[in-house]
């Protein structure tokens, strides 16, 4: 089992709200980043106001919507992991006592840990690359928008 494939699992209904929170931060990051842009053109001072407002808001945007992304994603991970861990202890606790014995319960529980812990550390990082993807289309597409020959 891939992690994508647990991720998939334990998300079951949650995939479309997922992906759909990731792109909101992509897209709030590039508008916001658009809007810069705009503001810094901008000769009119009540026109900068406006652009004040609307950058403030694509940061608080992106920020409710990363954090969101992050942390359901950790979840459903840190969900999908205590499975496994449930199912390796119900196999150890079936298994042979002289196989465990010549294994030895501390290296398979450091076996558990040690595997485990390493997935575990990892699904900050995908949801990172999740809205990385999305905040490199939504500034393709601008950058699109700007000028198509650059893009």
């Amino acid at each position: 089992m891939t992690l994508w494939e647990m991720i998939r699992t334990e998300a079951r209904g949650e995939n479309r709200a997922l992906v759909t929170t990731a792109s909101l931060a992509g897209a709030a990051n590039a508008l916001g980043i658009a809007q810069v842009n705009e503001a810094a053109a901008a000769s009119d001072p009540s026109a900068k106001v406006r652009y004040l407002v609307t950058i403030v808001a694509c940061v608080a945007l992106f920020a409710v919507c990363s954090r969101r992304t992050y942390h359901r994603t950790t979840e459903l991970i840190e969900q999908g992991l205590k499975k496994i861990k449930l199912r390796v202890i119900d196999k150890v606790e079936r298994a042979d006592l002289q196989g465990v014995e010549r294994v030895g319960t501390s290296e398979i529980y450091d076996r558990i840990t040690e595997n485990l812990s390493v997935v575990s550390d990892s699904a900050g990082m995908i949801a990172v690359l999740l809205e990385s993807v999305c905040i490199l289309v939504c500034a393709s597409l601008y950058i699109l928008v700007l000028s198509p020959p650059a893009f």
